[in-house]
């Protein structure tokens, strides 16, 4: 048995924000293993401005402990707050010890995007002589310089690449979602250490969530009420549910449903909020669309319920030279597991390529994405019904974090 911390500074639960991947993997390891999982007590990601709190999590029957290191408050991404944070998280990280953690770690998992604390990880690691492992969730800096220019010549790009070729060349191993970050690590250190893709997953307390509608939110109400308004109607209705930000490429959406404008049977929907949503507003209405609505988001137990009841889900990205190292969507996952038709707009390589089910658009076209649109309206049911198996055994068996945490696990024994 091994006793093994994950580092993640912008972790959360289920109560104070997006239980993703750390927590699941954490949950899922504290099954065989001695686990905790290291988060900071605020982050810009955490809902309602949410406090976290040093403590045992129940998650599967399996508790491991959580711990919150105390950091400045910060609600929002751009706050010069967040660099400090970066600074005060990792120096916290140096003085854990033995009685903080509740063991003397075996294997430590320090995962970005954050790189300034990886420092404190590694410091940690040396104090407790254990191996450290390295997972990229996220290219940083690279991401921040494809998305803006102005960046390149930022303070913080140097020490931020300084870090990031250290921890390609001192960690025991890569962790990363992305399937070609090899090649990325080779051009930096011209090594590549030993390496496990992991791409993100779905858990099955998630995939078993089903809210019934007396206890549903008033937004998940009012969306569902519109699905269900539409499609009586005969609809063909097309959604995005996520966040808006500048990543998702949700210009692209848009512009889909301005190419079928004049087709009153299509319907596009973009559900969610985020830095791009007032931006997107403005598209639409110069377009003058009637056949795009916007509603805010809704609570991630009640995403998949929306899924299940549009026709057809839309996910993108930027083409930019970034995501030749891979892409690993979060959300493609919880698409997967409802079984509801798929649109992958990306120029890397797509997991529905190697699933062999639903829709990839290598081309970042309007029309080709309105042409996918009408492919699917007018598959047969014997076509919708194999790929839908496909789409929900696939994500079962292969993206459930029970078995990438086994995976992971055999991982760590061997490197």
């Amino acid at each position: 048995m091994e006793n093994i911390l994950i580092i993640n500074q912008y972790s959360s639960t289920p109560k104070t924000g997006y239980a993703g991947r750390s927590f699941y993997l954490a949950s899922e390891l504290a099954k065989k293993h001695e686990c905790a999982l290291i988060s900071s007590n605020y982050n810009h990601l955490l809902k309602n401005s949410f406090k976290q709190e040093t403590k045992t999590e129940e998650n599967l029957g399996f508790p491991f402990k959580i711990i919150a290191l105390k950091v400045l408050k910060i609600t929002n991404s751009r706050s010069i707050k967040r660099i400090l944070n970066w600074i005060l998280f990792s120096i916290k990280l140096v003085f854990l010890s033995k009685k903080s953690i509740g063991f003397i770690p075996t294997k430590i998992i320090y995962s970005s995007p954050s790189l300034i604390s990886y420092l404190g990880a590694y410091f940690l690691a040396r104090k407790f002589e254990c191996k450290l492992y390295f997972e990229v969730r996220d290219i940083w800096p690279l991401t921040i310089k494809s998305f803006n220019s102005k960046y390149e010549k930022s303070f913080l790009i140097k020490p931020m690449e300084i870090v990031e070729k250290f921890a390609y060349e001192t960690c025991n191993g890569l962790i990363s979602n992305l399937s070609s970050l090899p090649d990325y690590v080779e051009k930096i250190t011209n090594k590549k250490p030993p390496f496990l893709f992991l791409p993100n997953g779905i858990s099955k307390s998630e995939e078993m969530n089903s809210i019934s509608d007396s206890h549903r939110s008033n937004e998940a109400r009012d969306v569902l009420s519109k699905i269900n308004n539409l499609k009586n109607s005969g609809k063909i209705v097309v959604c995005y549910c996520g966040g808006l930000s500048q990543a998702n490429a949700m210009e692209l959406f848009v512009n889909s449903a301005f190419s079928t404008k004049d087709d009153l049977s299509i319907f596009w929907l973009i559900i969610g909020d985020g830095p791009e949503k007032e931006k997107l507003k403005d598209l639409s209405r110069s377009f003058n669309l009637k056949n795009l609505d916007f509603y805010p988001s809704v609570r991630k137990k009640e995403v998949l319920n929306i899924y299940k009841s549009v026709d057809i889900l839309f996910l993108a990205n930027n083409f930019l030279d970034l995501y030749k190292y891979g892409i690993s969507p979060m959300k493609l996952p919880e698409y997967l597991i409802s079984g509801t038709p798929i649109i992958h707009v990306t120029n890397s390589k797509s997991l529905l390529d190697e699933l062999k089910c639903w829709s990839v658009v290598s081309i970042f076209d309007k029309n080709a994405v309105s042409n996918e649109v009408y492919k699917i309206s007018n598959m047969d049911k014997a076509e919708l019904k194999r790929n839908s198996e496909i789409a929900i055994r696939s994500a079962r068996k292969f993206l459930s974090y029970e078995n990438l945490a086994n995976e992971l696990d055999e991982f760590l024994s061997s490197y």
